[in-house]
């Protein structure tokens, strides 16, 4: 997908991993932006869950200066929604969560 426009917003989530047929996070923003009342000037994509490909996203997503960006994404096991302003994860996946 082509980086947002300056000044939209953007809402990101993420593919799904380890072998998942889904990622819940993908399917909230999917549904989300499927409403009538969904902001127009609201950008989706949905990352994949591999380490390099999502250096260069962030990268572009910086450079392309939302107005705001709200990522949402899967966090620990205990399926309990979490607002974090920063991301616990540690990459202890390796590089290609896909594959592990």
């Amino acid at each position: 997908m082509s980086p947002s426009p300056r000044g939209s917003a953007l809402l990101t989530a993420y593919e799904p991993f380890l072998g998942r047929p889904q990622n819940q996070s993908q399917e909230v923003v999917r549904l989300a932006a499927a409403r009538e009342d969904f902001p127009a000037a609201c950008r989706v994509e949905f990352w994949p869950a591999i380490l390099p490909q999502l250096e260069a996203r962030v990268e572009q997503a910086l450079a392309a200066a939302p107005r705001f960006w709200l990522a949402v994404g899967e966090a620990g096991e205990d399926g309990v929604p979490l607002l974090e302003t920063v991301a616990r994860n540690h990459f202890d996946l390796g590089e290609d969560a896909a594959a592990a």
